[in-house]
């Protein structure tokens, strides 16, 4: 398990879940109980590739990083040419 709370670095949890890809673990990124509807942990679910997401209860916080997901996902599918740069 990789604490997304503590005060490890992004490079470390991004050696940690390479690892577990190479060795054929799945992995799934949460948060603590508590969290904030902050929804950074939806872009490194999906910038770390993990294969689910755990966001606890239904309730703010849950519904903001979801809500994050499916923004990211229509972005992917549907990118805005004017955000691009040539």
């Amino acid at each position: 398990q990789c604490d997304w709370s503590s005060d490890v670095y992004s490079s470390d949890r991004l050696d940690t879940v390479e690892l577990a890809s190479m060795n054929g673990y799945k992995t799934i990124i949460s948060h603590r109980s508590g969290e904030t509807t902050d929804d950074t942990i939806a872009h490194l679910g999906v910038a770390f590739g993990s294969y689910a997401m755990k966001t606890g209860v239904v309730g703010g916080e849950r519904t903001a990083k979801l809500n994050e997901l499916i923004r990211i996902q229509e972005d992917l599918e549907m990118p805005d040419s004017e955000n691009w740069e040539e």
